[in-house]
């Protein structure tokens, strides 16, 4: 069964505030198909709780400079060593 990008953002708007998940357990067998819902979902949608399997957060620059993933991960009370 193929998981629709609506379904992995629907995943992300159930993620607890102060709690984070990755891209694998979004979308098991597909994470990078986690981070294309990630990248196309609405300006409201947490994409600051989704972190790589290795615990890092993602730092590419293209969509987000890792300081400002890092303030959103702080304001949520998250302790992230990334």
């Amino acid at each position: 069964m193929a998981v629709s990008l609506e379904v992995i953002q629907a995943r992300v708007r159930r993620i607890p505030p102060g709690f984070v998940t990755t891209y694998a357990d979004l979308c098991p067998g597909a994470p990078r198909l986690a981070g294309r819902a990630l990248s196309l979902g609405p300006a409201d949608l947490p994409w600051w709780r989704v972190v790589h399997s290795d615990g890092t957060c993602e730092s590419d620059g293209l969509h987000w400079p890792r300081r400002d993933g890092l303030k959103w991960l702080h304001l949520a009370s998250v302790a992230c060593w990334c």
